[in-house]
């Protein structure tokens, strides 16, 4: 998971018994939970595009290693002072087709806000769940708002398994926005597209490519004492 650019580089390890560390790239600016939630900044459509794109372009890349995050939320968006976004805490991502154990795999992982109905109801993972995530994400960007605020776990949990809903959609929100957020949370796994088929429809609203900086190299020029 370290060789992309939108992916936040491992660069060592500290194994110091019982203590373990992990020593990450250092990243500066914030995440995109500071800049919504804390800072209270409204994105520009173009700011809305760009994050997502890189977003994308970064799961992208996990999914196509078979990966899936799990836990993909604003605050494991991390964006630097020139506006790249870098992915991190994969401390619950797992590699699909992996034997897991059965008490492992039932237990519901992630933030509940942002969990997709079958990873609410501790169904089997698949890189859906992803999808799903990432329109809660979008929908927050829209309109500035922590999805399923003022509601206890139990009432949002009934709300999005038994009755199908979702946060409301802003009635000034493109058409284009409209139908790739309503995709992304279908109930249906099978419904949602791949990042593949999200890049392809971000590029057609006119998103940016993300900036390639090159291969991140691990223990590159760290020294480990």
């Amino acid at each position: 998971m370290s060789n992309h650019s939108g992916i936040v580089k491992l660069m060592g390890i500290c194994m110091n018994i019982p203590d373990l560390y992990l020593v990450t790239e250092l990243v500066v600016g914030g995440s995109l939970e500071d800049l919504l939630h804390v800072e209270k900044r409204r994105l520009s459509g173009t700011e809305i595009l760009s994050i997502s794109m890189q977003i994308s372009d970064a799961m992208q890349f996990l999914h196509m290693a078979n990966i899936v995050h799990r836990d993909l939320k604003p605050s494991n968006c991390l964006i630097d002072h020139h506006g790249v976004v870098k992915l991190c805490d994969f401390g619950l991502a797992r590699v699909l087709g992996r034997e897991m154990s059965r008490n492992s795999e039932s237990r519901r992982a992630g933030t509940p806000v942002y969990l997709a109905p079958e990873a609410l109801a501790g169904a089997p993972t698949t890189n859906k769940v992803d999808i799903y995530s990432f329109a809660i994400i979008c929908w927050e960007m829209h309109t500035g708002e922590q999805a399923w605020f003022a509601l206890d776990y139990t009432h949002m949990a009934t709300i999005v398994l038994r009755d199908h809903g979702r946060p409301i959609i802003p009635p000034d929100m493109s058409r284009e926005w409209k139908e790739l957020i309503g995709v992304c949370w279908a109930q249906d796994p099978g419904d949602r597209p791949s990042f593949t088929a999200i890049i392809v429809s971000l590029t057609e609203m006119g998103a940016p490519k993300p900036i390639r900086h090159g291969k991140n190299t691990p223990f590159k020029n760290v020294e480990l004492v």
